[in-house]
């Protein structure tokens, strides 16, 4: 479902870190070795726009997340149906109000559910983090359940079983997505306001701001931690 979560750790990753931030300096030890004049070379709307694409996507992961939420109950109630503990009646109420669910998700700008890519730029000049689609549609494959699924058909209950484990797995790397994005998004507000706070930082006050970016995530006990992005601390640089 996301196709670069591995990235968040890699060094040529969407979420790399910059191998000379790699632990505060040692108690009397240089604090950099980089040369004197080092320029951060962002904006603050750069960042800004960062955040922006950041922030849609976590729109659309919670919306996301919250439908997927909501097929789970639909597939327990087909179970429930297959088993003889609820009627084709039941069966058919669930499954209009599926469809309604799915087609206002879809409406609302949703389209991780019709099995489009999230596109997100969550670091200025840097390869896009991607989310990669699944379709929630009736019948289309991670929904095994059909449109006209009849409480007689034998073979019911196990396409809604096999139907919740895809969806499972679905869900679970939404929420590694999302989970990944917001630690990120805390990222780049603290980096929007040291830039504010000083434009001009040179190369010492720079891995300082960033180490005290990574404590902050860290308390946070979020899927990137440890993890700057590489794009933004690429940017302290000689």
């Amino acid at each position: 479902m996301v196709s670069n979560i591995s990235g968040l750790t890699g060094a040529g990753g969407a979420f790399g870190v910059d191998p000379r931030l790699g632990r505060a300096p040692t108690p009397g030890s240089p604090a950099t070795d980089a040369p004197t004049g080092d320029r951060v070379e962002i904006s603050a709307s750069s960042l800004g726009g960062a955040q922006a694409s950041v922030s849609d996507a976590l729109r659309q992961l919670r919306a996301a997340i919250e439908f997927s939420q909501d097929a789970q109950a639909f597939l327990v109630t087909v179970r429930a149906v297959a088993r003889g503990d609820a009627t084709q009646e039941t069966l058919t109420s669930a499954v209009e109000t599926y469809g309604v669910q799915l087609d206002y998700a879809r409406e609302e700008g949703v389209g991780l559910l019709s099995g489009e890519d999230l596109v997100v730029q969550a670091e200025p000049g840097a390869s896009p983090f991607i989310v990669e689609g699944a379709d929630f549609a009736l019948g289309a494959g991670l929904i095994a359940v059909t449109a006209d699924a009849s409480a007689d058909d034998p073979q019911l209950d196990g396409l809604a079983q096999r139907s919740l484990e895809s969806l499972q797995r679905v869900l679970g790397e939404l929420t590694k997505a999302a989970d990944a994005l917001q630690a990120h998004q805390v990222f780049l507000g603290a980096a929007e306001a040291a830039l504010g706070v000083r434009a001009d930082l040179d190369a010492e006050g720079a891995r300082l701001t960033a180490l005290q970016v990574r404590q902050g995530l860290e308390a946070v006990g979020a899927p990137i931690a440890n993890a700057e992005p590489a794009a933004v601390l690429g940017l302290f640089r000689a």
